[in-house]
């Protein structure tokens, strides 16, 4: 029942992710009320603390993933129509889009193995993320970017699914959506991002900034799903408009 669960909200976010314009229209997004004991998608395919789970939390993780792709690399060359497309940063532990390292994709592909096995597993994932476009003969540098793009947003959601939502994990997500259920913020998955395991417990001058700048986008262009950064344990407020 839960690998049915998983794929149908997989299938959702992919359909999402097709969408090749890097911004949520403002006002496009419906947040629908939260039921308690409403089953909800797991992290790798939407924050449930943002937008009351399923359809409304995808579209938020969206628009979460895309700001943090921003804050990364939104002032780097743009190759294949994705700004960052072949940088390496971090003394080249870090690329593509999203500045994802080597151990990080391992571990996300450790939560998500049937994700990344249709690549051919957590090596071949880490060549899709750290080897410049294009890759292989006759594919274009647009499609081989948009791949980059596309798998980075996933392995996001399942690096903080391994350490976020692990219950014996003293640093896992702390936010309770409407039934009382621990869920993740965008806040805590944005700070995991960018400081690793221990990223939201550890909360330092230069993670604050890094979520001030991700939740300055967000604002801008998802403004319904901004609030979803408390970490209090008190249930987010959404605000929709119509």
């Amino acid at each position: 029942m839960k690998e049915i669960k998983f794929k149908k909200a997989l299938d959702r976010l992919n359909k999402a992710m097709s969408n090749k314009n890097p911004e949520i229209e403002v006002g496009k997004l419906e947040v629908g009320p939260v039921t308690p004991n409403e089953p909800t998608p797991p992290t790798e395919t939407g924050c449930p603390c943002c937008g009351g789970g399923d359809d409304g939390s995808i579209d938020c993780y969206v628009c979460l993933v895309r700001a943090i792709q921003d804050v990364e690399t939104g002032s780097q060359p743009v190759v294949g129509g994705v700004p960052g497309c072949n940088v390496c940063g971090d003394g080249g532990r870090s690329c593509g889009p999203h500045q994802i390292g080597r151990d990080y994709i391992i571990d996300a592909c450790d939560a998500c193995p049937s994700y990344c096995a249709q690549f051919g597993g957590a090596n071949a994932v880490i060549n899709k993320i750290h080897l410049p476009c294009p890759q292989t003969p006759g594919q274009s540098v647009e499609d081989c970017c948009r791949l980059k793009v596309i798998i980075g947003e996933h392995l996001i959601g399942c690096y903080n699914k391994k350490y976020g939502e692990n219950p014996n994990f003293s640093c896992r997500c702390k936010n309770k959506d409407a039934s009382g259920k621990e869920c993740c913020s965008c806040e805590e998955i944005a700070k995991r991002h960018q400081g690793g395991y221990k990223g939201p417990c550890n909360d330092t001058p230069r993670r604050r900034e890094y979520w001030r700048r991700v939740k300055e986008r967000m604002r801008k262009n998802c403004p319904q799903c901004i609030n979803c950064g408390n970490n209090s344990g008190e249930t987010p407020v959404i605000e929709v408009k119509k």
